[in-house]
């Protein structure tokens, strides 16, 4: 027997261990199940899946003795490669596999009973009676009806503020003219060059964007076409990047097609 049959012996025979393990492991519960091996993250194989795979070994380990028996050699290197390629080329992340299940590896199952959150609640017997005094009339101490409570007073309700009633013949208060002074004394904040008044103020630095406007009134005059100017000015140099180059192109479209018709007119 070469060191390829005795490798390939050796993982039949633990194959065939494992499910052996497993064919014990389907009368388990799910806690049990769980905890009784070290498991990889995978689904629970079902005792169908068991059995095939236990079938489908057995006709391996037949198929495989009787070519060693035989002198066949290129079994075993074969199957090794297969192994080899299975988990360098063929192997997917699936959950739904037998993982290895060792016996050195398995937990006592006695020891795997889950206890329940709650504690069990003994039963309530029947309720024991008092026993009843013979003598009619006369009252025991524990039946009597309890003292009523004494009744807290109730707070008073707080007073409430009386409404302000303003004279219409009174001067407005200073805070009020003074509000409508400075509002009518603050001039309107003059509009950079080069912006429309009722535009947005620009959030790009003022010279990052005179770079991004001569480039585009440059290409324009080139003959480059609209669509191609962000993912052109974009690959310069010291340029920003295509979506803020489109914003920007964007904002002062009505300006740059300005300066391209006075330098075409120029020329």
């Amino acid at each position: 027997m070469t060191p390829a049959d005795e490798r390939i012996t050796a993982l039949l025979s633990k194959w065939a261990k494992s499910l052996d393990l497993h064919s014990r492991y389907t009368e388990l519960t799910d806690d049990q199940y769980w905890l009784v091996q070290p498991w990889p993250e995978h689904q629970r194989p079902n005792r169908w899946i068991v059995d095939l795979a236990g079938q489908r070994l057995s006709e391996l380990l037949r198929i495989f003795q009787s070519r060693v028996a035989a002198g066949d050699q290129s079994l075993a290197e074969a199957l090794e490669l297969m192994l080899f390629l299975t988990n360098l080329v063929g192997s997917q992340h699936v959950q739904r596999f037998i993982p290895m299940a060792e016996p050195e590896q398995e937990r006592p199952i006695q020891s795997l009973t889950v206890r329940s959150a709650h504690a069990a609640v003994p039963p309530a017997g029947p309720a024991s009676r008092p026993p009843t005094d013979a003598s009619p009339g006369i009252q025991r101490p524990d039946s009597a009806p309890p003292a009523a409570r004494p009744k807290q007073p109730t707070p008073a309700p707080a007073p409430r503020a009386a409404p302000r009633v303003e004279d219409p013949l009174a001067p407005p208060s200073p805070r009020a003219g003074a509000q409508s002074i400075s509002r009518e004394a603050t001039p309107p904040t003059p509009a950079a060059p080069g912006v429309d008044a009722g535009s947005k103020p620009s959030p790009w630095p003022r010279s990052r964007e005179d770079d991004v406007l001569r480039d585009a009134v440059r290409l324009l005059s080139w003959g480059r076409e609209w669509h191609e100017l962000p993912q052109a000015i974009a690959r310069m140099s010291g340029r920003p990047d295509g979506a803020t180059v489109r914003e920007i192109l964007k904002v002062h479209r009505a300006a740059i097609e300005q300066r391209v018709a006075e330098g075409a007119a120029s020329t």
